[in-house]
C-alpha cells in the first residue's frame, strides 16, 4: 500500500477516536458566570457549607466523571477579599485531602488571587 493511500485512511481513524463517545465534551458555565470550563460528560453541581480556615462558606463543587475519573471544580466565595485569601490556604489542604494527593507533589499555579492546584489523587476505595 503506498503512502497516499494509507494517509486518508489515517486521517479518517484519527477523526473517528476524537469523536470516541466515551468523553461527551460540552461547555459549562454557572448561573452566575465566574468561570467557564469544558467537561467530558453532562456535570452535576452539589452545594454545601464549609469550614475553611474558622470562616464559613458555601462550596459548590461541579463535577463528571468518565471511566471512574472525576473532572471538577470548586468554588466558595468569602464576605471579603481579605477573608477569601485567608482560605486559600485551607482550600488547598482540604482539596488534597480529599483526593488522597500527595502534598509535597502538588504544584500551585495560581495568579491573580485564585487557587489552582494540580495534584493527582489515589481515587476512592
Amino acid at each position: 500500500m503506498h503512502i497516499k493511500q494509507l494517509l486518508p485512511a489515517l486521517v479518517a481513524a484519527a477523526v473517528l477516536a476524537g469523536c470516541s463517545p466515551t468523553y461527551n465534551w460540552r461547555d459549562y458555565t454557572p448561573a452566575d458566570g465566574a468561570f467557564r470550563v469544558l467537561f467530558p460528560a453532562k456535570p452535576a453541581t452539589h452545594t454545601r457549607a464549609i469550614d475553611l480556615g474558622g470562616i464559613k462558606v458555601d462550596m459548590t463543587m461541579t463535577a463528571a466523571e468518565v471511566e471512574g475519573t472525576t473532572f471538577a471544580v470548586g468554588t466558595a466565595v468569602a464576605p471579603d477579599a481579605a477573608l477569601a485569601q485567608a482560605t486559600l490556604p485551607a482550600m488547598r489542604q482540604a482539596l488534597l485531602r480529599n483526593i488522597g494527593a500527595d502534598a509535597a507533589k502538588a504544584q500551585d499555579a495560581g495568579k491573580d488571587g485564585t487557587l489552582h492546584v494540580d495534584a493527582v489523587g489515589k481515587g476512592n476505595k
